[in-house]
């Protein structure tokens, strides 16, 4: 039995965060299976590299959350389709950068109205107060999430450091 005071495992924010960015992935991944044949991380890198340009698969990891070995897997789908292309980092001889293709510039052009849409359909359940609201929260979980984590690899770091 819970105290009613004391919040429930599923009140904790990350809880609630994560059950939320589950739901709306799965949402997604059906639609961009269906209609693309495209997972999400497949998206996500493809959504990414349109953004950025040009990116080597440590920054591309690091863009779209995924580990390295997850993006590696992801980019090898996408180069055996076409979407991705691989050429030689002009800034380092030894690395790889990765681009979009045309091929893929034109299904990110196909795909990228259908994830505007699905955005625009859950923030339509806000008012443009809340809207503003909830940007600036999010920005403020995240910059203090990101201090939580470095505040913890830190920690790390001296217990493993310790003779």
């Amino acid at each position: 039995m819970t105290d009613p005071g004391v919040p429930t495992a599923r009140d904790l924010v990350t809880y609630r965060l994560n059950l939320l960015a589950n739901l709306l992935s799965k949402q997604a991944g059906s639609i961009y299976g269906r209609r693309f044949e495209l997972t999400i991380g497949e998206w996500r890198v493809i959504a990414v590299l349109h953004d950025a340009g040009q990116l080597s698969l440590t920054a591309l990891a690091a863009a779209t959350n995924l580990d390295k070995g997850q993006a590696s897997r992801v980019v090898s789908t996408l180069l055996d389709r076409g979407v991705v292309l691989r050429a030689a980092d002009e800034r380092d001889g030894r690395g790889v950068a990765l681009s979009l293709s045309e091929d893929g510039c034109r299904l990110f052009d196909e795909v990228y109205p259908v994830a505007r849409e699905r955005h625009e359909r859950v923030l339509a359940t806000l008012s443009s107060d809340d809207r503003a609201n909830l940007d600036r929260i999010l920005g403020q979980l995240t910059d203090e999430a990101r201090r939580m984590w470095r505040e913890e690899k830190e920690g790390a770091e001296r217990v493993r450091s310790k003779p």
